[in-house]
């Protein structure tokens, strides 16, 4: 969904599309720089993508109008195949040098200038100071401060990464997909999703098919969890298979299908909790969430994400109240973590609060051991506490369950049905 009235403003030349001479008009000439389409891609979800590009060449006769609109198109067809949608784009033909009188005069749409930018926030009502603005030359980075915006810098034959940081860019990146990363930085919300488990408990339904495969109501306990994931603002999930592994990349791929990126992460032998989600790291952008591949689950992820975020917490994890011994229970004062207790440990002096394999993590936790097989909830919850991280409790009473066992299997379709 995008965000209220902001706008991702890109230069074309040199930013899209390659350009080593300058100039360029002939479609024969057309060739989109690496990372351009996975960018935009990335960026049309939360952006209004609107090209601002000076095309003084129209101006100093080396092509005309109708060269510059035959390349315009051809590009905006390229983007149209792949999905994308360019909202709008602006050009400025003036050069105050130009041999032609009509197009001879200082233009206040030619960056430095501002006026395609102005222009874009009155017909589309953007709002200029929460928009950034991508481009290869000082006067993109000039024309993006002026207007209040965000800038980043990706060097070209046109200026070095030195002109561009003297020129005041916010950031420097070396093409289009890095500058989307750092654009949705705040805004990319991952969900690691540990479906590695063989599943022992249901043989012999796991015999064949992963416990994360087990259709309920006729979809897999994998698919309700992405369904789940797309309604609280998850915009990529890894899964981090194991057990089958290829039933679950043959059925999701890279989820296009289902209207949200899915990457997969395999496991060749069992890594535990911990050594899924170590192996699955390097796909880690920032802020994130982690549950257990056979839950299902109502809860609403966004406020757990708020509260995550207000509290400035290292890691959040999700607990129920219940009445079973056979869990570890963690132990609190007011939303802090002080006791993390062992199944087989002593709870009669404590609430029983249970981990429900939901939380909320930030990269730096993932630091913590160096172990390539280990339970994540034994090896990190004692080092956070020890150690002092912000380690924060969130007590819900919303449904959340797993189906690993016959008898809870059954239980969560007996709740997902009479919940239709």
């Amino acid at each position: 969904m995008l965000d209220g009235n902001v706008a991702v403003f890109l230069d074309r030349d040199g930013v899209l599309n390659k350009d080593e001479r300058g100039h360029i008009y002939k479609i024969e000439d057309f060739e989109l720089l690496p990372g351009v389409i996975e960018g935009l891609k990335k960026l049309q979800n939360h952006y209004s993508l609107i090209i601002v590009t000076n095309q003084s060449g129209i101006g100093k006769g080396l092509y005309n109008l109708e060269d510059y609109k035959r390349f315009r198109e051809h590009m905006h067809k390229a983007f149209e195949k792949e999905g994308i949608k360019i909202t709008k784009e602006y050009f400025c033909k003036h050069h105050p040098e130009s041999p032609t009188e009509e197009y001879r005069k200082v233009c206040n749409n030619r960056k430095p200038g501002t006026g395609m930018f102005q222009r874009a926030s009155k017909q589309y009502n953007i709002d200029l100071s929460n928009s950034w603005m991508i481009g290869d030359k000082p006067t993109d980075i000039e024309a993006g401060l002026k207007i209040g915006a965000k800038t980043i810098g990706i060097p070209s034959y046109e200026s070095t990464k030195e002109e561009l940081v003297k020129a005041g860019a916010n950031y420097v990146v070396n093409n289009l997909n890095e500058a989307a990363d750092v654009i949705l930085r705040g805004k990319i919300m991952q969900l690691f999703i540990n479906a590695g488990g063989k599943g022992t408990r249901l043989y012999p339904l796991t015999k064949e098919v992963p416990k994360s495969m087990i259709p309920i109501l006729g979809k897999p306990v994998l698919h309700h969890l992405v369904d789940w994931a797309k309604g609280n603002e998850i915009t990529e999930i890894i899964m981090m298979n194991g057990h089958l592994s290829e039933q679950i990349v043959d059925y999701f791929g890279n989820g296009k299908k289902f209207g949200i990126s899915i990457k997969h992460s395999i496991e060749n032998e069992s890594l535990g909790t911990g050594g899924a989600l170590k192996l699955a790291e390097k796909h880690v952008k920032g802020t994130f969430c982690y549950i257990n591949g056979d839950s299902v689950t109502n809860v609403n992820l966004k406020k757990v994400i708020e509260f995550h975020k207000k509290n400035n917490a290292d890691i959040t994890v999700v607990l129920i109240k219940t009445k079973r011994d056979d869990v570890d229970s963690l132990q609190l004062d007011g939303i802090n973590i002080t006791k993390f207790v062992k199944k087989d440990d002593d709870k009669s002096k404590n609430e029983k609060l249970t981990n429900v394999g939901l939380c909320v993590m930030e990269p730096k936790t993932l630091s913590l051991t160096d172990e390539k097989i280990f339970n994540f909830e034994h090896e990190i919850y004692p080092k956070l506490i020890r150690q002092g991280f912000k380690f924060l409790g969130y007590v819900t009473n919303e449904f959340i369950e797993d189906m690993g066992t016959p008898e809870r299997l059954k239980k969560v379709e007996e709740i997902l049905r009479n919940a239709k």
